[in-house]
């Protein structure tokens, strides 16, 4: 009885995990694409992917988990560049563009 509480409990809190994870992955890409519309850039690949998961202590927040996501651009749909969102918890940290070079004309 206890072996399948702790299961029960187990499974709960990995349910949870995901889907919050899920979540700031959506406000994650919402950011990438926001971002590059603004800046008259293609979001390509319409995704991102989680490259970095930290958790991080700070007596404001308390427990929180620190990801950086990383997509892709492009300026004129041949050359792709590299891009980044910051996470802390659940709030959009920034979003940072390498380095790219305007399509000549």
């Amino acid at each position: 009885m206890l072996f399948r509480l702790f299961f029960l409990a187990l499974l709960s809190l990995v349910a949870v995990v995901w889907w919050r994870g899920a979540r700031v992955r959506e406000i994650a890409v919402h950011a990438a694409r926001r971002t590059c519309t603004r800046l008259g850039l293609q979001f390509l690949d319409d995704t991102v992917a989680l490259i970095q998961w930290t958790p991080k202590y700070e007596r404001q927040r308390g427990l929180h988990l620190v990801r950086r996501y990383r997509f892709e651009f492009a300026t004129d749909g041949e050359k792709r560049f590299e891009g980044f969102v910051d996470m802390i918890g659940n709030e959009l940290h920034g979003v940072i563009l390498s380095p790219y070079s305007e399509p000549t004309a």
